[in-house]
């Protein structure tokens, strides 16, 4: 018979799947809710929402993924950092239709966090499987944030100021889809090799 120990580390993985997708998924209503209301709706606005969906997206593979390999008790931090990564895809989303300064700034920040939520993850997902660990594995997800944690404040900074040009600001907007794509496909061989599952 199971104890309740055994029962709760049993739904871990279940609920917390749950609550991932559901904040997520008002994170994506709600960038879909706000370019709407954009008018007249313009390259920078798309490129950017855009950009928050595939983030969306690789937060959810990142969550999602460890998660499924999760029979343990929750955590207090389990919750804490989920909630802020979902809360800063909604300041992510108020910037949609303003300056792109303060997109770049909101990127700035929502770097550093899920920065913190990957190296959080990670030591989870490590603790869990018995596979011997390569550190240097998932090396490739943290040099993607540390990268735009140098990027995006001086885009920030230089696009406030008037100095970057145009097509520059375009392309970091881009960058950002690029980046969290490549999150993903890191995030995704990572996981894969880490439960003897090699892609």
């Amino acid at each position: 018979m199971q104890t309740n120990k055994e029962k709760i580390e049993r739904l871990f993985p279940s609920v917390y799947i749950t609550l991932i997708s559901i904040l997520l998924g008002f994170a994506v209503e709600d960038v879909v809710t706000l370019l709407r209301e954009i008018a007249p709706i313009d390259i920078y606005s798309v490129l950017s929402a855009v950009g928050i969906l595939s983030g969306i997206i690789a937060a959810w593979i990142g969550y999602s993924f460890v998660s499924m390999t999760q029979e343990r008790l929750p955590r207090v931090l389990d919750a804490v950092h989920v909630f802020f990564l979902a809360f800063g895809f909604y300041v992510l989303n108020t910037t949609l239709g303003m300056e792109i300064w303060w997109f770049f700034s909101a990127l700035s920040v929502i770097h550093g966090v899920a920065l913190f939520a990957t190296i959080y993850n990670v030591n989870i997902l490590v603790q869990s499987i018995s596979t011997p660990y390569d550190r240097r594995i998932f090396l490739p997800n943290s040099l993607v944030f540390l990268v735009a944690l140098v990027i995006y404040p001086i885009a920030a900074w230089m696009s406030a100021k008037g100095i970057l040009p145009g097509e520059i600001e375009l392309t970091l907007i881009a960058y950002y889809t690029v980046s969290n794509i490549l999150w993903a496909y890191f995030f995704y061989r990572g996981w894969s090799k880490l439960i003897g599952n090699p892609t």
